[in-house]
């Protein structure tokens, strides 16, 4: 392994060592770089660290990847990291939640409200009610958002689509019938954001969740761990919703 890139791997382990994340090894093209696969929670990023000084952060846009990226460019600008840099530390990016009326004016008030006190009960480590505030919050989102798209559609196709959302009063089938109609429609177009990277897989965690937390009779079976993970990304997560949610409302 090239010294290089030997430093830049032994600083980003204490980083990883200081912040709970997992750091690993995997395989290499070339025997003078490396290849590291780091996770945080529910988050996995491959960091690819060449002998040439230059890093490349790979993985799906959340707040774990923001943070890596910020740390590389650091290291390539030949800093030396220490744990005040955290432009989106977990902590922090949970604690934005308690202020989305203020970073976030145009979103809907019960659905901030749910949000914030979702940050008040894990505070106190109260993974049920986090977890059901989160999803109740998350739901309320997903429903305007399928309500916003509707105007859009001309008369005919607005028809239909309601008829296909009244078929079957699930959130999650409302969700595929929305997805399906959403990637129909030319307005996707008009977006750099991707459904199924940015929404779907929080959605399908924070619904389930909530789920599982508010019927006593199923075992709730989801990880602390991955809730937190989670709910660091939430801010994004409502955040790229409302950005759709304007969308439509401007076209409607």
């Amino acid at each position: 392994m090239d010294t290089i890139v030997a430093g830049y791997r032994t600083q980003l382990m204490g980083v990883a060592q200081n912040r709970h994340w997992t750091l690993q090894d995997d395989g290499v093209t070339d025997a003078r770089d490396a290849r590291l696969i780091m996770r945080q929670g529910a988050f996995t990023c491959p960091v690819l660290l060449y002998h040439t000084g230059k890093i490349v952060v790979q993985g799906k846009a959340s707040p774990f990847r923001d943070t890596l990226v910020e740390l590389c460019r650091q290291l390539e600008a030949g800093d030396t990291l220490n744990d005040d840099t955290r432009l989106l530390d977990t902590e922090q990016a949970i604690a934005e939640l308690a202020h989305l009326p203020e970073l976030l004016p145009s979103i809907d008030p019960l659905a901030a409200r749910l949000a914030a006190e979702a940050t008040l009960t894990y505070q106190h480590q109260a993974c049920l009610a986090t977890a059901f505030l989160l999803g109740a919050s998350s739901e309320r989102m997903i429903l305007l958002l399928i309500e916003a798209f509707a105007h859009v559609l001309s008369p005919e196709d607005q028809a239909q689509y309601q008829r296909r959302l009244h078929k079957d009063p699930k959130l999650s089938k409302q969700w595929e019938v929305f997805h399906t109609a959403w990637h129909q429609s030319p307005l996707r177009k008009e977006t750099s954001h991707d459904l199924d990277t940015e929404i779907t897989q929080t959605f399908q965690f924070t619904r389930i969740c909530r789920n599982e937390s508010g019927h006593p009779q199923l075992p709730a079976h989801f990880d602390c761990d991955l809730l937190r993970a989670n709910l660091a990304y939430f801010r994004r997560y409502l955040t790229v919703i409302q950005g759709l949610i304007d969308l439509c409302q401007s076209r409607a």
